[in-house]
């Protein structure tokens, strides 16, 4: 049986190699940059759109969240640089430059064409989490692929702690396996 899936998240990390003035920054964009220390040690970097957010630290560290494909995060980098250097046009030594980007998560959600039995599986399954009175799901950990699943009793699920779509796939199967004896 083949089952759907959708990624709906995913994070990726990387540094920009020198300190951030994110006061300056968040001062000079206020449309598109939000720094509250007091909330968040970093400031977000809204895409165009004010869907996306870069995470910026002044360590020159950043996380970005939602993309999905690695060519829409190195545009919101590209985009993100281009105003940086703008405020820093006379000063070429501090100019930002593309940096390497590392997939650190994704999230993937779908849904297995029959219902689960929660109960059985929680005596089945090794590293699983079931309380019904607390949360609907069951929490399993599959730390062959260092991933998380949530399965729900309707055939719902959720995949997070992915580190590549091949890992989504192999815990599909996995998935798959525990479909047909629920």
């Amino acid at each position: 049986m083949t089952i759907e899936y959708r990624l709906v998240n995913a994070v990726w990390s990387g540094d920009f190699g020198k300190r951030i003035d994110l006061d300056e920054i968040a001062a000079s964009f206020p449309f598109r940059a939000t720094f509250e220390v007091e909330k968040f040690p970093g400031m977000r970097w809204k895409d165009k759109e004010g869907k996306n957010i870069l995470h910026v630290f002044a360590s020159g560290k950043f996380i970005v969240t939602l993309y999905i494909e690695p060519e829409q995060v190195r545009f919101m980098l590209q985009d993100f640089i281009e105003c940086y250097n703008s405020l820093y046009f006379f000063r070429k030594e501090s100019h930002l430059s593309m940096p390497d980007v590392e997939l650190q998560n994704l999230v993937a959600t779908g849904k297995i064409e029959k219902s689960l039995n929660l109960e059985l599986l929680s005596l089945e399954l090794e590293n699983t989490v079931y309380e019904p009175e607390q949360y609907p799901g069951l929490v399993w950990r599959i730390r062959r692929y260092n991933v998380t699943v949530i399965l729900f009793g309707s055939g719902a699920f959720t995949i997070t702690g992915a580190e590549s779509e091949s890992i989504i796939k192999q815990t599909l199967e996995l998935i798959d396996e525990v479909g047909g004896s629920s």
